[in-house]
């Protein structure tokens, strides 16, 4: 009962969450139009990965980083996908659900389609780091900077990890897509670029995670479960953009888009 009251419950996540997921599902389809893929079928992949990484992303938060939940409210809690989210259990919730899909329906690779979807979530990330930077969701250390979230007593102000986040997504991650999208490039440049650029900035941001919390990410040999991600996402990048360079992707995700009108969605 409390989870359906907390689920309509209206707060910055109420719009933050519907806008990524809007935000990233309009640039990812304009993408795959442009790029001449069977549109209909890359949007029950996006519906399939979004669903999928909304559940897979709160299974992640209550495992990872809130597993005093689980004996509190029981087993049931792992489906209450609106109290609480992983950024990086979405990520990969998501791509997974993503690439199973087309695994099963066509059994061929999808880097063509995973270059549209990537655009797609840094557009999407905007959105989701908005609604961390009001919630304050992640904390740093303390400072007296004018910029400071103003964590309630006997906290204090502490330096606000969504907003740089935010900013860093802003300021580099979108502008590097849209340079990219005017240089036409090798297939899986886009999932090489952005795996490792932003592998690189949040591996680096987040040595600035509070760690004088009690809520404070836990450390595993010093480092918080998202180092681990982030540099797993840059390595995974590293590996995409060689094999882009040589070609290999280009030949195992081609996927023309067929003739038959009705396997299309209608252009806007």
């Amino acid at each position: 009962m409390i989870g359906a009251i907390q689920f309509f419950r209206f707060n910055v996540w109420s719009f933050a969450v519907p806008a990524a997921i809007i935000a990233g599902y309009w640039l990812a389809l304009r993408r795959a139009r442009e790029a001449g893929l069977d549109t209909k079928r890359f949007e029950s992949s996006m519906e399939w990965g979004t669903g999928g990484g909304l559940v897979l992303s709160h299974m992640a938060e209550i495992l990872f980083y809130q597993p005093q939940k689980l004996k509190s409210e029981g087993p049931l809690e792992l489906l209450y996908f609106w109290d609480g989210l992983s950024s990086y259990g979405g990520f990969f919730g998501g791509v997974f659900v993503f690439a199973a899909y087309y695994a099963i329906t066509t059994r061929r690779s999808w880097w063509r389609e995973a270059d549209c979807l990537i655009q797609g979530m840094v557009l999407a990330w905007i959105f989701g780091r908005f609604g961390c930077t009001v919630s304050g969701d992640h904390p740093g250390p303390r400072t007296t900077v004018p910029w400071a979230y103003p964590y309630p007593p006997p906290d204090g102000p502490r330096h606000n990890m969504g907003l740089y986040e935010l900013l860093f997504t802003i300021g580099v991650l979108l502008p590097l897509n849209l340079w990219l999208h005017r240089k036409k490039p090798a297939v899986g440049s886009f999932v090489a670029m952005n795996c490792m650029v932003y592998g690189a900035g949040r591996f680096a941001l987040d040595f600035m995670r509070a760690t004088d919390r009690a809520d404070s990410d836990p450390r595993y040999l010093g480092l918080t479960l998202a180092h681990y991600c982030s540099l797993s996402i840059f390595l995974l990048g590293l590996v995409v953009l060689i094999l882009s360079r040589k070609g290999v992707l280009a030949a195992r995700g081609a996927s023309p888009s067929p003739a038959s009108p009705s396997s299309s969605s209608t252009s806007a």
